[in-house]
Order: structure tokens, then sequence, then C-alpha cells
């Protein structure tokens, strides 16, 4: 066993004690799908903020924990949602200014 993954182990931060509950989830075998997919995502709520980002480092903190203390393969997948409670869809806009209510609506 490495130094690294004994230091894993006996760590004590959050993100390692929420990586070892899934350790243990797979203790018998991996997921069927041969990995396990970690999910984060983030929506916009005006500018970007540091609640958002958070979303998205939280998760990734748990996954690099969880690499430290399993051998099981990992995916990161992570969304962005364009659309807010706040705007019709004739409000929804890319960057470029292209409208996105008809292919919303499809």
């Amino acid at each position: 066993m490495s130094s690294e993954r004994q230091y894993a182990q006996a760590a004590r931060a959050w993100p390692f004690e929420e990586a070892r509950k899934l350790v243990e989830r797979y203790k018998d075998a991996p997921p069927a799908k041969g990995y396990v997919l970690f999910e984060t995502g983030y929506g916009p709520s005006g500018l970007p903020h540091i609640g958002t980002f958070g979303e998205v480092v939280r998760t990734t903190m748990v996954r690099r924990a969880f690499q430290r203390l399993s051998d099981i393969p990992t995916r990161l997948f992570a969304s962005r949602s364009i659309w807010t409670g706040w705007q019709g869809p004739d409000q929804r806009r890319t960057r470029t200014g292209v409208g996105l209510g008809i292919w919303a609506s499809r």
C-alpha cells in the first residue's frame, strides 16, 4: 500500500469522510458500468458566483479523495443549465445573442 493511500485513509477532512462511504458501498465490486460516476452542475443566477463554483469544487474534492482511497476508475459529468426561473423563452439568449425559445420547446 502506498504511503499516499495510507495518508488518505487516515485523513479526517470531510471529502475523505464522504469518499470512504463510497469505498464502503463498492467494497464487494465496482459498479456494473466499471466506474463510479460523479455528477455536478451549475446554473445561472446572474453572474457566476461562489455558490455555483462551490457545487462543482465539492464534487471534485470528493472524487479526488475517492481516487486516493480506491482503484476503481471514476468519471466526472458536469452540466450547465442555461435556464432560469426568471427568464421567459423569448429572453433566453446565448452569448452570441441567438434566441433559444424555439430550441427549448422541442
